[in-house]
């Protein structure tokens, strides 16, 4: 999964107002702002470890003068040290320490439902923004049609286009 530091306030808000439309969680009143920071604390440090993670992996392997296919496989040891998931158990990840954080947080007053049904809920709205990369991908390749794939011109085109695109849609970093 990917994050993107302009989608954060949004899931936030959506994660929080779901768990309340399902009665899983009551917040007292006036604490509605404090616990959707709370959510959002959750998602920003996981997208705070996981840069950190890709510039430690990205420098062990220019280090060791491996290959750029070593990157994902050094990531995910490094990942692995730490208890955090990367790539598909990303959201795993995100889930667990969101529940953990309803549970703990003096901003929920009540959290009705069981840890399956939280879950559910959490992994909903995650997945609506699971696919944001391969909808940036398709709209750029859009863009390029004039442009033959893998030559060096195309790669310099759909990196200026997807940054462009991140940049308009508020998506960089």
């Amino acid at each position: 999964m990917r994050l993107y530091s302009g989608q954060v306030r949004v899931i936030a808000r959506e994660i929080l107002d779901d768990l309340v439309k399902a009665a899983a969680v009551e917040i007292d009143e006036g604490r509605e702002e404090d616990a959707r920071l709370d959510i959002e604390a959750v998602l920003k440090e996981y997208i705070r470890v996981d840069r950190e993670l890709s510039e430690q992996a990205r420098d062990l392997v220019r280090e060791r003068g491996m290959g750029n296919s070593a990157f994902a496989k050094t990531k995910r040891q490094l990942a692995k040290q730490i208890e955090f998931k990367v790539g598909e158990d990303a959201m795993t990840w995100i889930i667990d320490q969101c529940i953990e954080m309803l549970l703990y947080t003096d901003n929920i007053a009540e959290v009705f439902s069981d840890d399956l049904a939280l879950r559910v809920i959490v992994r909903t709205v995650l997945r609506r923004y699971d696919d944001t990369e391969t909808e940036l991908d398709r709209e750029v390749r859009g863009k390029l049609k004039h442009l033959e794939e893998g030559s060096t011109s195309w790669d310099v085109e759909y990196q200026r286009a997807m940054d462009n695109i991140k940049r308009t849609k508020g998506l960089n970093g």
